[in-house]
């Protein structure tokens, strides 16, 4: 999702996918969100989830699991 904007080609391939994965029955996850912009094109899209450098640099297992706790109780 790195530099896509909504209405770019990249965009429109984004909610295509998006919606096609979904019409299947399946979750999405918008990879590579750096800014806030693209995570509120993911929203838009209406992806499931969001990863990337706008929420966490890439965490060992153990670091990912403190980090996912410390997530839930601020944001959930």
């Amino acid at each position: 999702m790195t530099n896509v904007e909504e209405n770019s080609r990249k965009g429109i391939i984004a909610r295509h996918i998006v919606n096609l994965a979904q019409n299947l029955g399946l979750r999405t996850c918008c990879e590579g969100i750096e800014t806030v912009k693209e995570a509120k094109l993911a929203r838009l899209i209406h992806s499931n989830y969001m990863q990337g450098y706008l929420f966490s640099k890439a965490l060992p297992l153990n670091e990912f699991h403190e980090f996912s706790k410390h997530w839930k109780e601020n944001h959930v």
